[in-house]
């Protein structure tokens, strides 16, 4: 039918299992790829999941016209002799309908990948949710709706490779925090117990140091009184500290 087609590698002629069928057909790898290229376009027409159901060996030999070829195929591992027929292992990885969708969709995402980005036309969620019927493409993915929707992002466990960043380090010296290594791994030992699971582990490790989750400065100021007030005298309102009594003191000693 015309429109038909295959997949088949650009660097298949160099493959050193074509290498070693012209070596033992003493063909050159061209005739090789060309005899490749009619049997597997032949086995994408009639074949159903990798079988041919009553093709023999000597079939293929005369169909690609060359004695021992499939022979030679089963020694490179691209063909298996059955008692049902012949199978082509791994058929569905590279033939069939469901294989080229995969290929025409993975080509396509490559090209878009490659398109700069000012030409690449502005759509929307519901206009890409469009596209779902084409084959192979699967409109605008789980994440790109979460974040078109405002969904939260991701929280995930620690990071094995989890450290001290740069930007943190700079927060740290802008805020006067020290002891900043101390912080660090009294916060990574505490995630890991509990199983913390955060969105953005800078942030968090942060917020530790805010609130001084290592318990690094006393969690009590000492408290400041305030000093005794002075007892007054209830006849001049005065502290008796600061009254004169020997104002009210006669010649005699007695007080007026």
């Amino acid at each position: 039918m015309a429109g038909d087609w295959i997949k088949m590698r650009v660097d298949l002629y160099d493959d050193p299992a074509v290498i070693a069928l012209s070596q033992a057909l003493r063909l050159d790898e061209f005739a090789v790829v060309g005899r490749l290229h009619k049997l597997w376009s032949w086995g994408d027409r009639h074949m159903v999941g990798g079988l041919a159901a009553g093709v023999t060996l000597q079939w293929i030999d005369r169909y690609v016209c060359c004695p021992g070829f499939a022979r030679r195929m089963q020694m490179v591992g691209w063909l298996e002799a059955v008692d049902e027929g012949i199978v082509f292992p791994r058929f569905d990885r590279h033939n069939g309908a469901s294989a080229k969708q995969r290929m025409v969709a993975t080509e396509r995402k490559r090209v878009q990948r490659a398109r700069p980005q000012d030409a690449v036309p502005s759509l929307s969620l519901k206009e890409r949710d469009k596209t779902k019927d084409k084959p192979g493409d699967q409109g605008a993915t789980r994440e790109e709706k979460k974040r078109e929707e405002g969904g939260k992002p991701n929280r995930t466990p620690l990071p094995e490779d989890f450290a001290i960043s740069e930007e943190v380090q700079a927060w740290a010296r802008e805020r006067g925090a020290t002891e900043l290594q101390t912080h660090f791994d009294f916060f990574v030992r505490k995630a890991r117990a509990n199983g913390y699971l955060y969105a953005n582990w800078d942030l968090a490790f942060k917020n530790a140091v805010i609130d001084d989750w290592a318990k690094l400065t006393s969690p009590h100021q000492p408290k400041t009184h305030a000093p005794p007030k002075p007892i007054r005298s209830r006849q001049t309102a005065k502290p008796f500290a600061q009254t004169d009594y020997s104002e009210g003191v006669t010649a005699d000693g007695r007080i007026v």
